[in-house]
C-alpha cells in the first residue's frame, strides 16, 4: 500500500464545496498518475477546526466523487478548551450516518462531546473501523 493524506487547513468549515472541488482535482490528477497497479490508501485530515452549516453535505458530495478516499481523521489539540460553542461535534456525529461506501474508517481525536459520542456508538455504523481517542471529558459510565 501507498498512503496519501490530504491535510486540510485549520479553520471554521461552514461549507466545503470549494474545498471539495479542489480535492476532486487533486485526487483525479494523483490517482490517474499513480494508477500503475499500486494500491493507494487515501485519507483526509482535519485538525483544530470547527464544523457547521453545509459542511457535512458538501464533504459527502466530494467523497462520492473520490471513492478511494477511505479514511477521515478529525483531531483537536488537547491544549484547546473543550467543549467549545459551535465546534461541530453534532455535525461530525451526523457525518457518520451519511458517509459514502468508499469511506471505511473514521477517527475522532478529542472532538466529540458526550452526546455525539453516544449517538455514533448507538447507530452501529457501517464502517470497518472507528477510532475514538483522547476524550477525557467522556465518562466511562457512558458505556453502561
Amino acid at each position: 500500500f501507498e498512503f496519501r493524506t490530504l491535510t486540510m487547513p485549520e479553520k471554521e468549515y461552514t461549507r466545503f464545496k470549494k474545498n471539495g472541488e479542489i480535492i476532486k482535482v487533486l485526487y483525479r490528477k494523483h490517482f490517474n498518475f499513480n494508477q500503475k497497479g499500486k494500491q493507494i490508501h487515501w485519507s483526509i485530515l482535519f485538525s483544530n477546526s470547527n464544523f457547521g452549516g453545509s459542511f457535512v453535505r458538501d464533504l459527502r458530495i466530494a467523497l462520492n466523487d473520490c471513492p478511494h478516499i477511505q479514511t477521515l481523521f478529525f483531531s483537536r489539540n488537547r491544549k484547546q478548551f473543550f467543549p467549545q460553542e459551535n465546534f461541530g461535534s453534532k455535525e461530525l456525529a451526523d457525518l457518520t450516518n451519511w458517509l459514502p461506501t468508499g469511506v471505511k474508517s473514521i477517527v475522532f481525536e478529542n472532538v466529540l462531546d458526550a452526546e455525539s459520542f453516544r449517538r455514533i456508538t448507538e447507530d452501529l455504523l457501517l464502517l470497518e473501523g472507528i477510532g475514538v481517542r483522547n476524550h477525557t471529558h467522556i465518562e466511562p459510565n457512558l458505556f453502561s
